[in-house]
C-alpha cells in the first residue's frame, strides 16, 4: 500500500467522502467550464438553500483543505477556477455561504487572474495575503477566458 492510500485510510470517514467527492468534482467542473458560461455554473451555485447553518470555521477550513488536497494529489489537477467553484459548491450544500472573489494583478506587464472563495471575509484555500497581490473584480465585471 502507497503511503497516500495509508494517508487516505487514516482520514476520518466525512473528510475520505468530501475527498472523493472533490476529486470526482474537479474534472467534471473543468469539464463543464469548457462548455457552459461560467454565469451559469455560478447561477447553479446560488441558488438559494432552504437550510441556513451558522458558518462553521473548523469545518468550512476541512472542506477547503479536501478540495485542495485533491487539486494537488488527485488525477487532475485542478486550477483556481474549478477548485473555487467545488469549493464554493460542497460549502453551500453544507448550509455555508462562501463567496467567489475574482482578482487580477499585473507583474512586468502580465496580467494575472486568480480566484478564490472566502467565508466570511476570510479566503480559505489561500492565505489573506491573497487580497493584497490581487485586485477583486467584481463578479459582472470578470471575465474568465478558458
Amino acid at each position: 500500500m502507497t503511503a497516500n492510500a495509508v494517508s487516505f485510510l487514516a482520514l476520518p470517514w466525512r473528510e475520505r467522502w468530501l475527498l472523493a467527492q472533490a476529486m470526482v468534482l474537479l474534472p467534471a467542473t473543468a469539464l463543464a467550464l469548457r462548455f457552459v458560461p461560467l454565469r451559469h455554473l455560478r447561477s447553479i451555485i446560488d441558488r438559494p438553500r432552504t437550510t441556513r447553518r451558522a458558518h462553521d470555521k473548523a469545518r468550512a477550513d476541512r472542506i477547503a483543505h479536501m478540495v485542495a488536497a485533491a487539486a494537488a494529489h488527485g488525477p487532475y489537477r485542478a486550477t483556481c477556477l474549478p477548485q473555487s467553484i467545488v469549493l464554493q459548491w460542497l460549502l453551500r450544500r453544507d448550509g455555508m455561504r462562501g463567496e467567489l472573489r475574482y482578482g487580477v494583478r499585473q507583474v512586468d506587464g502580465t496580467v494575472t487572474r486568480h480566484c478564490w472563495v472566502e467565508l466570511d471575509g476570510e479566503p480559505l484555500i489561500d492565505s489573506a495575503a491573497v487580497r493584497r497581490k490581487f485586485a477583486v473584480l467584481e463578479p459582472s465585471s470578470a471575465r474568465w477566458s478558458r
